[in-house]
């Protein structure tokens, strides 16, 4: 596996670990608890990896 695919690879994981948080942070946990600054933590990250992800892809 090249640098490149890890990379893209590793990005994807990334979003997928934010969108995780975001979703057990909007209260979907055991406890029902609701955690706003991690919910808008994990959204501003996925925010700023979307333009990334798409930006490595385009460069190939």
């Amino acid at each position: 596996m090249s640098l490149k695919i890890f990379h893209r690879v590793f990005i994807a994981c990334a979003f997928v670990c934010f969108a995780f948080v975001a979703r057990w942070a909007s209260g979907h946990n055991a406890a029902l608890l609701r955690t706003p600054w991690a919910f808008y933590a994990a959204c501003a990250g996925m925010a700023l990896l979307a333009p990334y992800f798409v930006w490595t892809v385009r460069k190939l």
